[in-house]
């Protein structure tokens, strides 16, 4: 079923291997949590789960997420230079939200992308 995060998320690894987070449904991260992807030891890291973001999300190595990315009010998302986001859903930058890809970063859009109101710097959207 669905998860709220109210704290603190951090997708990291102490072997090779990449991190997996699953949540069957939609992973709401509230206002004022946090969602950090570290480097660790491994690879990419997955949140297989929606991701409804009204706080703050850090991806600092690269993540992929498979399925949508809703950015709403408030929410700040920041992909670190040198990393690519996946994201095989539909990403929706809604008013008030800002999504930042720092140099050289990527952000691969294969569901599309939805500039509705959001700020976003460093890709295009759509």
């Amino acid at each position: 079923s669905s998860f709220t995060n109210n704290g603190l998320i951090e997708l990291t690894s102490t072997a090779f291997a990449g991190t997996t987070l699953t949540v069957a449904g939609t992973l709401t991260n509230a206002a004022g949590a946090n969602l950090n992807a570290l480097a660790g030891a491994g690879s990419t890291r997955t949140l297989a789960a929606a991701l409804d973001n009204f706080g703050n999300a850090s991806l600092n190595v690269s993540t992929t997420l498979s399925s949508t990315l809703d950015q709403q009010s408030g929410a700040t998302l920041t992909l670190a230079a040198g990393q690519t986001l996946t994201a095989n859903g539909l990403i929706q930058l809604l008013t008030g939200s800002t999504t930042t890809a720092l140099s050289g970063a990527t952000v691969v859009k294969n569901g599309g992308c939805a500039p509705l109101g959001g700020t976003f710097s460093g890709f295009s959207c759509p």
